[in-house]
């Protein structure tokens, strides 16, 4: 349950020092630990805590594995064996196992 009354099914699949990694409907989203009022599980399931995440200013989240990074041009992320880059322009943080990795532009 979030803090703003609103109830989320999804499955947490990654997390980091700041928020959740959330899968719902097939989709990669992010969800701020301080937004959360509190967790029910029906489950319980492996939460990957070593993943790195990089989130965009949209809210979608690439959870993976950093493999490439050109500082103020572009990061990329390899998930489930395909590669993906995000534009710095529209990242608005990156995370290496777990914590928030620096510097962004």
């Amino acid at each position: 349950m979030l803090k703003s009354g609103a109830q989320v099914d999804c499955k947490i699949v990654a997390q980091n020092v700041e928020s959740y990694v959330v899968e719902r409907f097939g989709e990669l989203r992010v969800v701020e630990k301080n937004q959360v009022a509190s967790l029910k599980l029906r489950e319980q399931v492996k939460v990957d805590e070593t993943a790195d995440q990089v989130l965009l200013k949209s809210g979608v989240v690439f959870s993976g594995r950093l493999v490439d990074e050109k500082m103020g041009r572009f990061f990329v992320i390899e998930m489930n064996g395909l590669r993906y880059v995000a534009w710095v322009a529209t990242v608005r943080r990156v995370y290496k196992a777990g914590q928030r990795h620096f510097p962004l532009p």
